[in-house]
């Protein structure tokens, strides 16, 4: 199962694990303490978080169920299922890469990884939209949390199962994914101004 999620997303399975490798590539950290640097956030990668996620949240808004779980003829991913799925990539990626476990409700893997088929899942089993919001809106401040602690070394670490990619690309390769399904959330709100009626 892994190995294959692994080929999905770009990564490659392996088994070494990451050491710190000595600091943040164009950044002169030379001249703070060890103290400074441990405390030093990620900025940027904050900033892509609040972006992306504000973003994804922004494009969900006003949306009631029925929008929610629609999606066009011929088609299959509605907004509620790019929604979820924003949580479990974006959760799987950064937890992996910080080799530590996965926290999404039950069954949100199976419902909405890059493996799911939402034409399998029955209409009563789909949670209603508020609730991934609300998911969304908790995952962003535990990795706001997350980014915040970690130190430059333990992001140029290399990631646990793809040695060749430092940590904080892991990070960053979750929110990309995002960004392309909240773009595809806009265009199926755009699709559905032609198709529902006011």
């Amino acid at each position: 199962m892994v190995a294959r999620v692994l080929d999905h997303v770009g990564i490659k399975n392996g088994s070494a694990r990451g050491k710190p490798d000595g600091g943040s590539p164009g950044a002169d950290l030379s001249g703070c303490s060890n103290k400074t640097r441990k405390l030093m956030a990620d900025n940027t990668l904050l900033m892509l978080l609040d972006d992306v996620r504000g973003k994804t949240l922004s494009v969900l808004q006003d949306l009631d169920e029925t929008q929610a779980r629609w999606a066009p003829p011929g088609l299959q991913n509605s907004c509620l299922w790019h929604a979820g799925h924003a949580y479990v990539v974006t959760e799987f990626l950064t937890m992996r890469a910080l080799d530590r476990d996965a926290t999404m409700p039950e069954n949100w893997l199976k419902m909405f990884s890059w493996e799911s088929n939402p034409a399998h899942t029955s209409p009563e089993s789909w949670p209603p939209l508020s609730e991934v919001t609300s998911a969304l809106k908790s995952q962003q401040e535990r990795f706001r949390a997350i980014i915040t602690s970690l130190t430059p070394e333990q992001l140029d670490a290399p990631e646990p199962g793809n040695p060749s990619k430092p940590v904080r690309y892991g990070i960053l390769h979750g929110l990309h994914d995002e960004a392309r399904h909240s773009g595809e959330i806009s265009l199926l709100r755009k699709l559905m101004a032609k198709t529902f009626t006011k």
